[in-house]
């Protein structure tokens, strides 16, 4: 599971510059205007987390008039610390459009390996969730398991100590019966003597 703390965008698409800052809290909702960029920080997440592109080309992300974007955040993957450094150079430019470093657990992911980042951390259902209400239907078109190991991963569901507390409960709750039943049988079994209500 991973939980973004904080996110920095400089010249990417309409932003020219912007930092957010979140809580720890489980969910998190963002508001604003139409055109406010609420879709492109949903890019520039997408884009950090597991590189995707939207179209042929990496164009639309250089904010019109700068020579480079830079998306940078910091995050909590399985409860480790995770940095993310991303350079994106406008088009035109000499070198690789992009210049990608991330650091985990005291290793440096570069751009050539992110992919191997992604596979090793189990990362790649993070395309199909995030895209979920957007323009992919993969998730929907998954098969039942498929759609339930993906919901597992995003959400880090284990119910395994909690089913096993009600295991524990339903057989406490037997042994319960039992007693009582068993107390129950005893006392219709017993007679007792009549006893005066009142003293003569």
């Amino acid at each position: 599971m991973i939980l973004i703390n904080e996110i920095s965008l400089t010249n990417f698409e309409s932003i020219e510059s912007l930092h957010l800052t979140f809580d720890n809290h489980q969910m998190t909702s963002i508001r604003g205007e139409n055109g406010s960029g609420k879709s492109t920080l949903f890019h520039a997440i997408a884009f950090l987390l597991f590189n995707y592109k939207k179209g042929d080309s990496y164009r639309s992300y250089v904010r019109l008039g700068a020579d480079e974007a830079r998306l940078e955040m910091t995050a909590l993957l399985d409860g480790s610390p995770v940095t993310y450094d991303v350079a994106i150079k406008a088009e035109g430019r000499s070198g690789t459009p992009v210049t990608r470093k991330v650091t985990y657990k005291d290793t440096i992911y570069g751009t050539s390996d992110y992919s191997k980042f992604i596979k090793d951390n189990n990362l790649d259902h993070l395309e199909e969730i995030m895209f979920l209400f957007q323009d992919s239907t993969s998730i929907i078109e998954a098969r039942p398991a498929e759609r339930a190991a993906m919901l597992r991963k995003l959400f880090n569901l284990d119910f395994s100590s909690y089913a096993a507390r009600l295991k524990d409960e339903q057989e406490e709750n037997k042994i319960g019966i039992v007693e009582h039943n068993t107390i129950l049988k005893d006392l219709q079994g017993r007679t007792y003597e009549k006893q005066p209500l009142t003293r003569e």
